[in-house]
């Protein structure tokens, strides 16, 4: 017999739905975008942090919910968003890792050998396919929100 794992939903905040989550991430995403375009360094890099960690809670919670059909996988970005995420939590990523994955930080950037200040903005990338984490994240959102709304949650 299969003893049922204790829970506490007060270790949530007050957030007790995907839906909240997802209020969540586009708080996060507009934290990200406004830390990105003031280039405020470590803040942009906590933002994208935050933004795909709570990318990955929306799954989770929405498989609690009783909805384990909707297919994240089909979501654009949304594996690097697990790399970013599992990295986050484990430091490394052990399980069926995402060959060639990789993310960065820029804010100085060399264009014909000389260096020149850019915005500071964290990227994501598989192999070639390389895009600005709140880019990719936002579209995860999108996503996300259409899903939710196909389904009711």
């Amino acid at each position: 017999m299969k003893v049922p794992k204790p829970t506490n939903t007060r270790a949530r905040f007050g957030l007790s739905s995907p839906r909240q989550l997802l209020a969540k991430l586009r708080h996060d995403l507009e934290r990200l975008r406004l830390h990105q375009e003031a280039s405020k360094g470590p803040k942009v890099t906590y933002a994208a942090m935050d933004c795909a960690v709570t990318i990955v809670a929306i799954r989770d919670w929405t498989k609690e919910a009783g909805r384990p059909h909707i297919d994240f996988k089909q979501m654009g970005h949304f594996r690097l968003a697990v790399e970013v995420a599992n990295g986050f939590k484990h430091s490394t990523v052990k399980d069926n890792p995402l060959q060639g994955f990789s993310s960065g930080s820029v804010n100085l950037m060399y264009v014909g050998g000389k260096p020149i200040s850019v915005p500071h903005w964290n990227w994501i990338g598989h192999g070639e396919d390389v895009v600005d984490a709140h880019q990719a994240f936002e579209e995860i959102a999108n996503l996300i929100e259409a899903m939710m709304d196909k389904e009711g949650i």
